[in-house]
């Protein structure tokens, strides 16, 4: 079994996501309590093992379409780098060790279960809707955050959740804009609507975090107002990148470090860092 091959499967540089976990922490100015940075820690792990095993799960399923997408064929499974039979071993490894991780955060093993459920769904049919697709995406990214501040034991507000999910939700819809470009029409997405969601979540979403900004008790109002603008730039920025299929947008890590856009998310995470803990 090929080492790299199984990296690729359970999309290994797909785990920043789960870094939302530390979200709660890190707006709660607890970030560097280390009586619950293990905890937290242990999490991250749980949920990334749990995505590396959708992630098995999806590609099963969808093996034969992921041969005809133009991006989606590189993909271990699909290009035969690695066999079903090892997938289904990949698969169980990472759902006992997503439990063995997820068990020892008990506060949070609900959330966990959630996860994994939903997603089981998701993957065996709800992924066939148009827009319920994408909506349980990001509902993902929220049970992460949830499993996060569940650790810490306290409620972060409505709008730092709907700040999660409505991030979440801008980036899946992107990547179906891609979808419609390489595979041309899928489920019942119409290309003309599904951008036209894309920019009011855009709006939506810029909205919600100056909203955040100016409700959170948590940070300093005086510095953070600073990172308004520069979110603002960061999320039209990828709206335009996804706009002029700038495959960029595909991995959102990959777009940050464009140069253009490294030094305002920079600037943005010192801005928060300050307004939180100085």
């Amino acid at each position: 079994m090929d080492a790299y091959a199984v990296l690729d499967l359970i999309r290994v540089r797909q785990w920043y996501k789960n870094l939302i976990v530390f979200a709660a922490a890190f707006f709660g100015g607890v970030i560097f309590n280390f009586n619950i940075f293990p905890d937290l820690i242990f999490l991250f792990f749980a949920f990334s093992f749990a995505s590396g095993a959708i992630y098995c799960v999806n590609d099963i399923f969808d093996i034969e379409s992921d041969k005809k997408h133009l991006i989606r064929k590189k993909r271990a499974l699909a290009c035969g780098k690695i066999s079903s039979s090892d997938t289904w071993i990949v698969l169980s490894a990472c759902i006992v060790l997503s439990l063995v991780f997820g068990l020892s955060v008990w506060s949070s093993a609900r959330y966990l279960v959630a996860f994994i459920l939903l997603n089981l769904v998701y993957s065996a049919h709800l992924k066939k809707i148009a827009y319920l697709d994408a909506i349980l995406i990001s509902t993902n990214f929220l049970i992460r955050a949830l499993a996060g501040a569940a650790v810490l034991g306290v409620e972060p507000s409505l709008v730092f959740y709907l700040g999660i999910f409505f991030a979440g939700l801008f980036l899946v819809l992107g990547k179906r804009i891609f979808d419609l470009e390489n595979v041309g029409r899928i489920f019942e997405y119409g290309e003309k609507s599904l951008k036209g969601v894309f920019l009011a979540n855009a709006i939506v979403l810029v909205l919600i975090y100056g909203l955040f900004l100016g409700t959170s008790e948590s940070v300093r109002k005086e510095i953070a107002i600073f990172s308004f603008p520069l979110s603002v730039f960061l999320i039209y920025h990828y709206y335009l990148a996804v706009m002029k299929k700038d495959e960029r947008a595909l991995e959102p890590v990959r777009f940050v470090f464009d140069m253009k856009i490294f030094i305002p998310a920079f600037l943005l995470i010192v801005l928060l860092v300050i307004s939180v803990y100085l």
